[in-house]
């Protein structure tokens, strides 16, 4: 994952490293983030879902099999930092196949696109986030988030799979 320039975060983990990366040890996922040369393990248990498609508070964000046309819902609890906790909507469709570029190369991905609702303190919040999923990489190679709440974006920079 890589935080794009003019993108800030806030906890002492997310600021401290502009990439992340996702490594299976043992058939166990672990985050490491890096700078420069500097890889060290970090303590974010909420990246690996994301780039799996598998994080309870953005709901069930694939399904199989996928196809283009394909369209779901789904409506999951949230507790964003310093609020109760709430119930959110979330809305999936499989928009296209296409080719996605990458700093790795290009693949053939599909594009999903999710709306998310919830009530929030000045009325309903709206996000939208647009992923591709890469059957080859069996991962998210790309998220973009956008809403009246935050934006944010990741992309696959590298990847192995194990033989």
């Amino acid at each position: 994952m890589v935080r794009p320039a003019g993108v800030s975060v806030s906890g002492p983990v997310l600021e401290r490293f502009p990439e992340y990366i996702v490594k299976f040890e043992s058939n166990k996922p672990g985050v490491f983030g890096v700078q420069g040369h500097e890889t060290v393990a970090a303590d974010l248990p909420v990246v690996i879902p994301l780039v799996l498609g598998r994080p309870g508070w953005l709901g069930d964000m694939l399904r199989f099999p996928m196809h283009v046309g394909l369209a779901w819902s789904d409506r999951f609890q949230f507790q964003p930092p310093g609020a109760q906790m709430r119930w959110e909507e979330g809305r999936y469709e499989v928009q296209a196949w296409e080719k996605f570029k990458t700093p790795k190369g290009d693949f053939n991905a599909f594009k999903l696109v999710m709306n998310m609702t919830a009530p929030g303190p000045k009325g309903t919040a709206v996000r939208t986030r647009t992923y591709h999923y890469a059957p080859d990489v069996k991962a998210i190679a790309s998220l973009q988030t956008s809403g009246t709440e935050a934006s944010a974006a990741s992309t696959l920079i590298d990847f192995g799979l194990a033989k």
